[in-house]
């Protein structure tokens, strides 16, 4: 992706599938020798949500966890929901040929992905609800300049710091939709209507909550600070190596541990870690993607005529 936010097909594939492979091929490496140090031997009594997530990593397990789009998760359970960024990386050219065209639009193209997110739910399709969330962020992209001047007139109206307050307790109550159905004692027979489409409605809280971040100049400040950066740029490399790590604790300390026992000590592993793996896993490999992607672009044709560039999805780990 150029730097001016456009998507350059020429080299998208290689610097993007580099940037999300390279790191979690490292993480399911860690992943066994966290097991092999600690193997996942649970006792009744043992926290069942380890039990049920965090299994000694076979052959298949591993190859599953490597390919990432056919059932991941199995020797670094975090993957699973990897599987269908990988998809949306592969589909987003498709993806942006229907949601670019007809501007005017974009309030029905919002309906349309919110009624798919609350389809997927009901048929229990994971990667029909899980890939609509990521056409909302595209979307989100697509209409940046709409998003932008709204927000400048919220800013400007002289109850600026009322509407913003509205909107992020609007966007906590969105996110916390599935939870209120059943705290306000919804109807038996209405129940699971309600939570698919309180699916749809955490999605659109999803991302209100990142419009705020990106446009709320309070928000701004409190998300530039230097703990909140290095959180963001390093979240990728903590969202893989936690929770190996957690679990390892857990295995090491008898496989019960007093819970603020396990938190503290898994922290004290983890941030050193997610240090490490970022320095010498996450950021090399985003070298390596750029590389790879200038190289596949300067060797790519060029067409003659060149279509107009498309714009990327949000998305993108530092979406990584």
């Amino acid at each position: 992706m150029a730097d001016t936010g456009r998507l350059n097909l020429r080299d998208y594939y290689p610097r993007r599938l580099l940037r999300l492979y390279l790191p979690v091929w490292a993480a399911v490496v860690l992943a066994v020798a966290w097991a092999t140090a600690f193997p996942r031997t649970w006792q009744d009594g043992d926290s069942w949500w380890l039990k049920a997530n965090v299994t000694d990593p076979t052959a298949a397990k591993v190859f599953a966890d490597l390919l990432l789009v056919w059932s991941p998760g199995q020797a670094n359970h975090v993957l699973w929901s990897l599987q269908w960024e990988v998809v949306y990386c592969l589909l987003l050219p498709l993806v942006l040929l229907v949601v670019r065209p007809f501007p005017r639009l974009w309030a029905g193209k919002l309906l349309a992905v919110l009624a798919a997110i609350v389809v997927g739910a009901s048929v229990g399709s994971l990667a029909l609800s899980s890939l609509s969330l990521f056409v909302l962020g595209t979307l989100m992209a697509v209409e940046h300049r709409r998003l932008a001047a709204w927000a400048r007139r919220v800013q400007g109206s002289p109850r600026a710091r009322l509407w913003w307050t509205a909107g992020l307790g609007t966007c906590a109550t969105l996110l916390l939709s599935y939870w209120v159905v059943h705290a306000v004692g919804v109807p038996e027979h209405m129940v699971a209507g309600a939570e698919h489409v309180a699916r749809a409605l955490q999605g659109l809280g999803a991302a209100g909550a990142v419009f705020l971040v990106w446009q709320w100049p309070t928000a701004q400040n409190a998300m530039t600070t230097p703990v909140m950066q290095w959180l963001g740029s390093r979240s990728f490399s903590l969202y893989l190596v936690h929770l190996p790590i957690a679990a390892s604790v857990a295995v090491g300390l008898g496989g019960q541990p007093p819970l603020p026992i396990a938190l503290a000590l898994t922290l004290v592993l983890a941030l050193p870690a997610t240090e490490l793996f970022y320095r010498f896993v996450e950021r090399p490999s985003h070298l390596v993607a750029r590389r790879a992607g200038r190289a596949v672009a300067r060797r790519a044709p060029r067409p003659a005529h060149q279509p107009r560039p498309m714009l990327a999805s949000t998305r993108d780990h530092a979406l990584a």
